[in-house]
């Protein structure tokens, strides 16, 4: 005769597992197959930022990225002068501040002006390069020349208050504490006060 079958255990009542998950700390669902992780999800926002998409739908910006502050360095080698107001991310967080310190670094080696001294540098070799060649490589294109970095202004009292712990104050020309009040009359427009005095005066 074959052997009788192994005595199974009986599943526990469904009140004991109601019980039992109720103890037990709670986890996250499983994702469906498929379904993007947190690294492919930012991977894509790199991506679309790359090809000029813009802001993936729910995503939040907190700071400028390294396209940016790469684009504001190029501003800066063809600027004279500079205009700061505000951070360029969330302030609040440090890991938010490199955007901004990024930007003033790039203003403070202006302002020292060592581009202009790495830049004379390689231009010179660059010409001797080309005299023992005896050869111009007209196909590659020609940069616009560098401005002479001469103003840099900033605004607002929060600025001011920032401004120390990212480059040296003493290098800016200007600090403003007006916040709005001068961005307003750089820009152009009507001041609320100055209009004020101007009918005050047409009364008398």
């Amino acid at each position: 005769d074959p052997p009788p079958p192994p005595l199974m255990p009986s599943p526990p009542p469904a009140d004991a597992d109601a019980a039992d998950a109720g103890d037990a700390p709670a986890s996250p669902p499983a994702s469906p197959p498929g379904s993007p992780t947190p690294q492919d999800s930012a991977a894509a926002a790199d991506a679309a930022a790359a090809a000029g998409l813009g802001i993936p739908a729910g995503w939040v910006v907190k700071d400028i990225g390294a396209q940016s502050v790469e684009g504001l360095r190029s501003a800066l080698r063809l600027s004279r002068g500079m205009i700061w107001n505000g951070a360029l991310g969330q302030m609040e967080e440090e890991k938010w501040q490199l955007g901004t310190r990024s930007f003033l670094a790039a203003v403070e080696t202006r302002l020292a002006g060592e581009d202009e001294e790495e830049e004379g540098g390689g231009e010179d070799e660059e010409e001797e390069d080309e005299d023992e060649d005896g050869e111009d490589d007209e196909s590659k294109p020609k940069e616009d020349p560098e401005a002479e970095f001469e103003l840099a202004v900033v605004i607002g009292r929060d600025s001011r208050a920032t401004l120390p712990s990212m480059m040296s104050p003493s290098l800016i020309n200007f600090i403003s504490q007006s916040g709005d009040g001068l961005l307003q009359l750089l820009r152009g427009a009507p001041l609320p006060g100055l209009l004020a005095c101007i009918e005050k005066g047409k009364s008398h």
